[in-house]
């Protein structure tokens, strides 16, 4: 039973027999009074008449009074969840729904976010650290994080406008060798070598950010002894999005393009040989996010993202079996997920979600094309459609004057013993 409506009728039947009371009193009042009029008519009639019969209580209006009592109470609006719109923590909104409060990993991508900020955020678990310092309109950033074996160093400018960086992760090495006419040199490019930039900018209502990397992957070696010997393993990547983030309210919604050329071959004088991992991939992608349940301390969302994988592999030919591959994927992949998070006090929130990966539709193709004379050509293809297993993450957020600490733990539903435990912990300290 609805203890609001219980609440509701008793409070109206003690109002109601507070009610009756008083009515009753009012006649025993009146029968005393009347009786008492009779006998001082008889003292003094100047008294008489100048008193006044007392007036009746007011009656109570039953029907009326059952009327409100039956009356639906409207719906409550869903309320915006100001408290709870504060930065995060990259620990924060692991299963990527876009509705879900702004992170320092995200905004550090959308650079002018950073506008007007003062703070220091550190992420041990992931050996990452931000620093931003702002002087009048202008805020410098800079931001240290890891790239494959080396260091990776973020340095540059917000205002409220745009913001751009520069990223640079260094691992070179030039070698010689010489012995009377013999020379050779080589050059080593180490794993995690990177050099790329970020730009984003105010569109009005919208935010647009674009990332370019040129990424080295594994040992990249080239020497020079006589024969030239040249290695490509780097990716150049390409990321590029827009949002709208700055006037979202109801339903949220972002849109991208990846592209990553990698590279896997090698020359040797005027030989060159591509292996089979050698690519080039196009990914358009689309998340949408929105709040379903709305409170001021707490809230519910659902959100839905979308990715479609396009990979074409290298041509490889191989001439001792005399035979042309061509090979290429498809896929059109969403990640559905929910996400919550409850503010307890003004100190502490509490946050959780879980997403999973459904490939709808996935299309393989290889074409062997003989090369010889007379040769025929084969073709092979599969089809495939899955359900990836769960990933669910939980964490807490606490803030006291310009101290936050954040931590989450994340894993997957699937792993037995908590086998895919994964934790995350930051700070930040703001000013």
């Amino acid at each position: 039973m609805n203890i609001k409506l219980v609440s509701v009728v008793a409070a109206l039947a003690f109002s109601a027999a507070v009610a009756q009371d008083y009515d009753d009193e009012d006649e025993m009042d009146s029968e005393e009074t009347s009786q008492q009029a009779s006998q001082e008519e008889s003292a003094s009639s100047d008294d008489d008449s100048a008193r006044e019969e007392a007036p009746a209580a007011p009656a109570i209006d039953e029907a009326s009074s059952t009327e409100k009592t039956e009356e639906t109470p409207a719906a409550t609006p869903m309320v915006e969840a100001k408290g709870l719109n504060v930065l995060h923590g990259n620990a924060y909104n692991l299963v990527g729904n876009q509705a879900a409060a702004s992170t320092v990993g995200g905004d550090m991508f959308y650079l002018y976010n950073m506008a007007g900020r003062t703070m220091l955020y550190v992420e041990p678990t992931n050996e990452a650290g931000v620093l931003a310092l702002t002087k009048g309109s202008t805020t410098f950033l800079a931001g240290f994080d890891n790239s494959g074996l080396t260091g990776l160093l973020t340095a540059g400018i917000a205002n409220k406008g745009f913001g751009a960086a520069l990223r640079l992760s260094l691992d070179k090495s030039w070698n010689s060798d010489e012995a009377g006419n013999n020379k050779d040199n080589s050059s080593v490019t180490g794993i995690g070598d990177d050099i790329g930039g970020i730009f984003s900018m105010s569109l009005g209502e919208l935010d647009f950010a674009v990332q370019a990397d040129w990424y080295t992957y594994a040992y990249d070696t080239d020497t020079d002894d006589g024969t030239e010997v040249d290695q490509s393993r780097w990716e150049l990547i390409l990321n590029a999005e827009i949002s709208n983030s700055p006037s979202a309210k109801d339903l949220f919604w972002a849109g991208g393009l990846d592209f990553n050329r990698h590279a896997d071959s090698q020359e040797s004088g005027s030989n060159e040989r591509v292996n089979p991992d050698a690519r080039l991939s196009i990914t358009p992608r689309f998340n949408l996010g929105m709040p379903v349940v709305s409170a001021e301390d707490a809230r519910i969302l659902v959100g839905l993202n979308t990715y479609i994988p396009i990979v074409f592999y290298d041509e490889i030919e191989d001439k001792g079996n005399q035979v042309k591959d061509s090979y290429s994927t498809f896929g059109l992949h969403t990640v559905p997920n929910i996400f919550g998070e409850y503010a307890i006090s003004e100190n502490w929130i509490i946050y959780g979600g879980a997403s999973f990966d459904w490939k709808i539709f996935g299309y393989a193709g290889e074409e062997l094309e003989g090369t010889a004379a007379g040769a025929t050509t084969r073709e092979l293809s599969s089809i495939t459609m899955k359900t990836n297993l769960t990933n669910a993450n939980a964490g807490v957020r606490f803030q006291y004057n310009r101290l936050v600490l954040e931590a989450s733990i994340a894993d997957n539903l699937g792993s037995a013993a908590w086998s895919g435990l994964i934790g995350n912990f930051a700070a930040f300290i703001n000013f």
